[in-house]
């Protein structure tokens, strides 16, 4: 069984974009902290009619995912608390 982080995680190293609840959930603060961040221009977002999508590049970069993944062949580059 996989949590919500590892679903998220899976999905930001796979995805052009995730949603508002993924990112809420990879930066470790709710949903409405993310709208907030947007709102006011400190989290980049993508918005296409109603939905909003936040960028995973800008995530994995700001998580150090893509580092943690160079810096591990092999590992999957979504252990959180690693």
């Amino acid at each position: 069984m996989t949590t919500r982080a590892e679903e998220a995680l899976k999905r930001v190293t796979s995805e052009p974009t995730v949603s508002v609840d993924d990112a809420a959930v990879l930066l470790g603060v709710g949903r409405s902290t993310v709208y907030a961040a947007v709102k006011l221009q400190e989290l980049p977002s993508i918005r296409v009619r109603q939905r909003l999508r936040i960028p995973s590049s800008w995530l994995r970069q700001v998580l150090d995912l893509a580092d943690r993944a160079a810096t591990n062949p092999g590992t999957e580059a979504g252990r959180l608390g690693d």
